[in-house]
C-alpha cells in the first residue's frame, strides 16, 4: 500500500492510500468513508477488493493523516468531494466505481453527478442515507433538533470538555455506549471497534461538529432519478444509525438500483460479516461488468446470504 500527500485547491493537506496491481485494468474502486473514519469500516474490504483492482481511499480533512481545513466551511459534502476529485486526478483516475459506508453513501451520490472530470460506473452504497442522516437516526428527528444546541455547546466550552470527552471516547465507556446503542447484538469485540474508538478521540470536537452539519445539512435526494448508473444499495437488518428502510427507498428511487438488506448486521456490517458483502459486491461487479472477479462461491451460495 502506497501513502500519498497532496494539497487541495485551498491548501488543505490530504492523505491518502493507493492499493491493488499497477496495471490493473478497468475502473477504480474508491472507498469513501463514514464521519469520524478513517478506514475502520474497510479493513476486510479493502485488502480483498485491492486482489483485483486499484483501490484509492481518502482521509477527508480534518480526518486521520489528512490536515485541518483551511477554509471556514470546508467540512460540507460538497467540499469532500472536490477534495475526492483532486486526488483522482492526480492519480489519473477517470473511470471509477464508488463504494461509500454511512456518511460515505452521501459523499457518494454527490460525487457521481458532481465530478466533471470522473466516470462513476457504479455505485456501492452501504448502511447510508441519500440525505439529511439525523433526521432518520433510530427512526427519530430529535438528533437533528439538538445538534444546533450540542454545537453551541462545543463552541462555548469545548477547550474545557474535550480531554474528558476524548477520554471516555477512547476508555471502557465507549466501547459500553458503542455496545448499548448502534452495536447490540454485534459479534464484534472491543478489540474490533477499538480503532475507531482510538481516532474518534483523538479527533477535534469542533471538527467533528462542523462535518456532522455539513452532513446533517446535506441531500442527495433531488439527485437520485437522475444516477443512471448501476447501484448496489445495501441496507442491516437492525442498523440503528441508518435504519434498513431508508436504504430501501433510496433503491427504489434509484433507477438502476439493487437492494439488498444483511440479516442481523448493524451499522458495522461490513466488518461483521464480510464474506456476505463480498459475495454481494462479486455479484454485482460480474452482472455489470465491472471487472471479472473470479470466486468460488455460486450465486445460488450468495442468494443464500441474503434476505
Amino acid at each position: 500500500m502506497d501513502q500519498r500527500l497532496i494539497k487541495a485547491v485551498d491548501g488543505t493537506t490530504l492523505y491518502y492510500e493507493v492499493s491493488g496491481p499497477v496495471d490493473a485494468l478497468g475502473p477504480t474502486a474508491v472507498l469513501c468513508d463514514g464521519i469520524g473514519c478513517d478506514g475502520f469500516v474497510w479493513r476486510d474490504l479493502e485488502p480483498w477488493l485491492s486482489g483485483w483492482c486499484k483501490v484509492i481511499h481518502m482521509h477527508y480533512r480534518g480526518h486521520g493523516c489528512s490536515g485541518r481545513s483551511v477554509r471556514q466551511d470546508g467540512y460540507r459534502i460538497e467540499v469532500l468531494v472536490e477534495d475526492l476529485e483532486t486526488v483522482l486526478l492526480h492519480e489519473g483516475c477517470t473511470d471509477v466505481v464508488l463504494l461509500g459506508h454511512s456518511m460515505g453513501v452521501q459523499v457518494a451520490l454527490e460525487a457521481s453527478v458532481a465530478m466533471t472530470s470522473v466516470q462513476t460506473r457504479g455505485l456501492v452504497l452501504m448502511c447510508g442515507s441519500y440525505g439529511r442522516p439525523l433526521d432518520t437516526f433510530r427512526d427519530s428527528a430529535v438528533a437533528s433538533q439538538i445538534l444546533p444546541t450540542l454545537r453551541e455547546l462545543v463552541l462555548r466550552y469545548g477547550g474545557r470538555l474535550g480531554p474528558i470527552v476524548q477520554r471516555l471516547t477512547s476508555s471502557r465507556v465507549g466501547w459500553w455506549v458503542a455496545s448499548a446503542t448502534e452495536l447490540d447484538g454485534s459479534p464484534l469485540t472491543r478489540a474490533d471497534f477499538d480503532p475507531y474508538l482510538q481516532h474518534l478521540a483523538a479527533m477535534d470536537s469542533e471538527v467533528f461538529l462542523d462535518m456532522l452539519v455539513g452532513t446533517a445539512n446535506h441531500t442527495a435526494e433531488h439527485h437520485l432519478a437522475q444516477i443512471q448508473i448501476p447501484a448496489l444499495v445495501v441496507g442491516a437488518e437492525r442498523d440503528r444509525f441508518t435504519p434498513c428502510w431508508v436504504s430501501e427507498v433510496m433503491a427504489a428511487r434509484l433507477p438502476n438500483a439493487e437492494f439488498l438488506c444483511i440479516y442481523d448486521g448493524t451499522h458495522a456490517a461490513p466488518i461483521e460479516q464480510p464474506e456476505k458483502f463480498e459475495g454481494a459486491i462479486a455479484s454485482f461487479f460480474e452482472s455489470h461488468k465491472l471487472w471479472q472477479i473470479a470466486s468460488d462461491t455460486t450465486q445460488g451460495e450468495r442468494a443464500s446470504n441474503y434476505r
